[in-house]
């Protein structure tokens, strides 16, 4: 977690707390729930809860990591939720923590749309986090953008930092 006073001498990482994780999760459920209504399915959606842990954890350890190379002892930085969300939809789609109760499901998910259903997530995550309170940005997500989104989620095509570099420019 976040120090009160960064020095180098005493910054050690943290666990996240339970309470922390609880936010967490209930802001991906949240979003989870409103991304359920969007992909025209009616199969059910589930989650390893494990892997959603294992995610909380290396978006808070992220969330550290800037706190210790981007702060001076003078002053703490703290990254957007922005950027923070895009670690989730990177995190979201390297490992799969969301798929479909029926194989089948899932294969037609994959046919229909070219990448899986956490990677749709993923891509749900940015749109949702560019959009946020602009709707004048959501024009920019054509059929064809969304899908192009689906295609770099699917084949991995950026990293983390790639990633949060992309919503930046998006919601400049």
């Amino acid at each position: 977690m976040i120090p009160a006073k960064i020095e180098e001498k005493d910054f050690i990482y943290e666990h996240v707390p339970a309470d922390q994780v609880i936010i967490f999760r209930e802001e991906f459920y949240a979003l989870l729930e409103d991304f359920a209504l969007t992909i025209n399915m009616d199969a059910r959606i589930e989650v390893n809860q494990p892997i959603l842990s294992y995610i909380c954890t290396r978006v808070d350890q992220r969330k550290d990591y800037y706190v210790y190379y981007h702060s001076t002892p003078e002053k703490i930085m703290h990254i957007a939720h922005e950027k923070e969300m895009g670690l989730w939809a990177y995190w979201i789609s390297k490992y799969k923590p969301i798929r479909f109760a029926s194989k089948v499901d899932d294969q037609r998910f994959f046919v229909q749309n070219g990448c899986t259903v956490s990677d749709a997530f993923a891509a749900y995550i940015v749109i949702s986090i560019v959009c946020n309170s602009n709707n004048e940005r959501a024009e920019y997500f054509t059929p064809k953008r969304v899908l192009d989104l689906y295609y770099d989620f699917s084949n991995r095509d950026f990293s983390k930092e790639a990633m949060i570099s992309r919503i930046e420019d998006l919601i400049a």
